[in-house]
Parts: C-alpha cells; structure tokens; sequence
C-alpha cells in the first residue's frame, strides 16, 4: 500500500511545485495547437480528463478577466448615501457602548 502510494507520487511529482507555471503554459500551446508540444507531453494532456463537450479555456484569460474585474469594479460599485441610515448606525454604536461602559450598574448580580 504504502509503495504503491509512494510510486504513484513520484510518478505524478513533476506537475507541482516550480514546474507548474510552465506546464500551465505548455497546457495552453497544447490546447491551441496540439503539434506544437513534445509527444510525451502531448499524450499527458490527451490523458486527462475531461468532459468532451466544449473545449478547455486558458487559464490566462480567466486570470486576466479577473484583474480587469478587480480594477473596474470600483467604477461599477455604487454606495447608498442615506442620512437615516447613518444616524442609526451611530445611535447603535452609542447603544452597545453604553451597555458596555454601564451595564454593570443595572444588571442584576443577587439571585
């Protein structure tokens, strides 16, 4: 068990770590052109599994589709400026400080 666990590792240890960044990107060539990697590793990717229904997307664009989301989203974000809603949220505060600087004066401590 346990040398079939070991053997199943090193056989596999070679996808993570530092290599990872450039296979992502031997993945993506695999994925635009499938002749432009090294056999070896093309039947690798051929290997993996996959639904068969619509084609892997490059991780790349999804990366760069969230950066672009990131520095837009503040153009996007709206914050409501409602004056009731400020004061409230002080008169809260002002309560859980009072409860908490003067709570000791009306609890009952005597059973």
């Amino acid at each position: 068990m346990q040398n079939s666990a070991l053997k199943a590792w090193l056989d596999s240890s070679y996808l993570s770590g530092a290599n990872q960044s450039w296979i992502e990107q031997l993945y993506e060539d695999f994925l635009t052109d499938p002749d432009s990697v090294d056999a070896n590793w093309r039947s690798t990717f051929q290997q993996l599994p996959g639904t068969g229904v619509k084609p892997d997307q490059f991780h790349s664009q999804t990366r760069e589709y969230f950066r672009r989301l990131a520095k837009d989203a503040s153009r996007y974000s709206s914050t409501i400026s409602d004056p009731d809603t400020n004061v409230k949220q002080v008169k809260v505060l002002q309560l859980i400080n009072a409860y908490r600087f003067r709570g000791h004066q009306h609890a009952n401590l005597e059973p």
